[in-house]
């Protein structure tokens, strides 16, 4: 069941960039990327009375994507990503209440915590006019919406379950002509809502799960 949801998730996104490029003339490309990402997974719960907020807070980690896309209209490219972020868990901040009290604390969390998720979208980005240097560096922004599959573990073993949500990204970058290609350098907020992530422990929480990324990366894309 995983298997199909996540080749729907790819074949929908694929379909959606297709779609879009057929309405317009331009060049195909197709590209890779790297870099650093951080970021924070936020649980929502209800246990007992008592409202939970588990924010699993990273240290660092990375990022590795692929993409598919086409220009279509002028300054207007359409494309398909896969991108895969993975990233270590520095401390667990938890906020509690009851209606009447509060309580708040911050814990280390244990050696080899890490939080996955795994992006299936469709991207739309503007390269600015106007601005390209005689270099042909050319600015571009824009975003894209999709599923992002989450997963959280520690050495090994699942801390939640594998979920689903909704994803969704913005982003800024420079595109610098280099030999047959480009090389892409670039900022990507990411991010997930609508997850119900259960805990594997004996807590017993479960609730609505949300997180995001912050990215840095640097890829090289080639025209076909």
């Amino acid at each position: 069941m995983k298997f199909m949801t996540t080749s729907t998730a790819i074949a929908v996104a694929l379909t959606a960039a297709s779609g879009a490029s057929a309405q317009g003339m331009g060049d195909f490309y197709a590209s890779v990327f790297g870099g650093f990402s951080a970021g924070e997974t936020i649980v929502d719960s209800s246990y007992s009375g008592v409202d939970v907020e588990q924010g699993l807070e990273s240290e660092s980690g990375y990022v590795l994507g692929v993409t598919v896309g086409r220009t279509v209209a002028p300054g207007l490219r359409a494309e398909a990503e896969v991108s895969y972020a993975n990233y270590s868990i520095g401390s667990v901040n938890i906020d509690a209440t009851n209606g009447v009290s509060s309580y708040s604390a911050s814990i280390d969390a244990p050696d080899d915590t890490v939080v996955t998720t795994t992006y299936l979208l469709g991207n739309l980005w503007y390269d600015v006019p106007g601005v390209a240097t005689g270099s042909g560096v050319l600015p571009y922004v824009g975003g894209g919406l999709g599923l992002a599959i989450v997963n959280g573990d520690v050495d090994g073993e699942d801390i939640f379950d594998q979920t689903n949500g909704i994803a969704y990204q913005a982003g800024v970058g420079v595109q610098i002509p280099v030999g047959a290609g480009l090389i892409d350098v670039g900022y990507r907020f990411k991010g997930f809502t609508g997850a119900d992530i259960d805990f594997d422990d004996a807590s017993g929480l479960e609730g609505d799960g949300s997180g995001y990324n912050n990215n840095f990366q640097v890829g090289y894309a080639i025209k076909f």
